[in-house]
C-alpha cells in the first residue's frame, strides 16, 4: 500500500470552509456602518481567491438580478437609493455541478454604491452556504465575540415598554447619524443635548417658592403672577 493511498484527499468543502488569513478579517465601527453597532466580516476580494484557489477559475461562476430597488430619503433631507438583489454561485467539479442563493442590500447616497454592495453582500453570504467565510456569520472570528445587545443600539427599546409605545421604523439620527428606532427623527442621546441647551438659555425662575411668604393672609403678588401662566410640558420623544 502506497504513501498516497493511505492519506485521505481532504473534501471540496474542507478546502472551501478553512480559515481565511487573517489580513482578510475586516472590521467596522458603527459610526461608519451606522446600525447602532461595530460590525466584523471578511473582505470581498479574499471570499473570491478562496473560490479561485480551490475551484480554479473556470470552476465558479456567479449570477444575480435586481428583486427591488427603490429611492429615498433620510430624515435629514439626504436622498438614498436602497437595492436588493437575489446572488447565485454556481461550482463544477468534475462535470457535477451545484449552486446557492441567497439575498443581498445596500443602501447609498449613490445608485452605483447602493448596487454594488447589495451585491458583494448577497455575495459573502451565499459563499458561506459552501462554507466560505462561514465564520463571520457563526460569530467566531474572533474569541471575545458576542452578538450585539439592544444596550450597543442608540436607542433603549425598555423606555418604548414602559410608556407604552410601540418602537417605529428603524431611523438616522438627522444629528449624529445613528441609527435609532424612536418615534422622532433625533435619537433620545442628541434629544436630551438639545432639550439641555435649550433649557440653559431659558430665563431663571422667578417664581416665589417660599411657602411662608404671605402677603396679606394670600400669595405673593409676585407668586400670583407668574404662577397663572401655563407653561406646556414638552414630550419625551422616546
Amino acid at each position: 500500500m502506497t504513501k498516497e493511498t493511505t492519506q485521505q484527499k481532504p473534501s471540496l468543502y474542507s478546502l472551501l470552509s478553512a480559515d481565511l488569513p487573517e489580513e482578510a478579517v475586516e472590521r467596522a465601527k458603527k459610526e461608519i456602518t451606522r446600525k447602532g453597532y461595530d460590525t466584523t466580516g471578511y473582505q470581498y476580494q479574499y471570499i473570491v481567491n478562496r473560490l479561485n484557489d480551490v475551484m480554479g477559475v473556470f470552476g465558479w461562476s456567479y449570477e444575480y438580478s435586481i428583486v427591488k430597488e427603490f429611492k429615498g430619503a433620510f430624515p435629514n433631507g439626504t436622498q438614498f437609493y436602497d437595492v436588493t438583489v437575489e446572488v447565485k454561485i454556481i461550482l463544477t467539479e468534475n462535470e457535477t455541478t451545484i449552486s446557492r442563493v441567497c439575498i443581498g442590500g445596500h443602501r447609498s447616497v449613490t445608485y452605483a454604491d447602493a448596487l454594488k454592495g447589495s451585491i458583494t453582500n448577497g455575495f459573502k453570504k451565499t459563499a458561506a452556504f459552501f462554507g466560505v467565510g462561514k465564520k463571520a456569520y457563526e460569530g467566531t472570528i474572533d474569541d471575545d465575540y458576542r452578538a450585539p445587545s439592544s444596550n450597543d443600539i442608540q436607542y433603549s427599546s425598555i423606555n418604548n415598554v414602559e410608556q407604552g409605545r410601540e418602537a417605529s421604523t428603524s431611523q438616522i439620527c438627522p444629528i449624529c447619524q445613528i441609527a435609532h428606532n424612536g418615534r422622532y427623527p433625533k435619537c433620545l442621546e442628541c434629544w436630551k443635548k438639545t432639550k439641555q441647551s435649550t433649557d440653559n438659555q431659558k430665563a431663571p425662575d422667578t417664581r416665589n417658592t417660599d411657602p411662608f411668604n404671605w402677603n396679606g393672609g394670600g400669595i405673593s403678588d409676585n407668586t400670583k403672577k407668574t404662577t397663572t401662566t401655563d407653561t406646556p410640558i414638552e414630550e419625551i420623544p422616546f
